[in-house]
């Protein structure tokens, strides 16, 4: 079994994610206990609906890793 995933694990995530698209300005959105990802313009790159934390960690892993990829080829 797997641990959940913390805010904490959430917002390390996101920071790795902003890092690799220096030219995007991304927020983190919390309500209550969910979590979103939301533009400058307004925009939602991941939906418009929160996310839980180990939804939005998976998520964001998975676009830092597509990154990677892109990187790589």
């Amino acid at each position: 079994m797997t641990r959940q995933a913390t805010i904490h694990d959430v917002e390390n995530a996101f920071q790795e994610l902003v890092r690799r698209l220096p030219g995007q300005d991304l927020a983190l959105e919390r309500w209550g206990a969910k979590v979103r990802v939301i533009g400058a313009d307004q925009s939602r790159p991941f939906g418009s609906n929160y996310m839980t934390k180990a939804q939005a960690y998976e998520i964001l892993w998975f676009a830092i890793n597509a990154l990677r990829l892109q990187k790589e080829a």
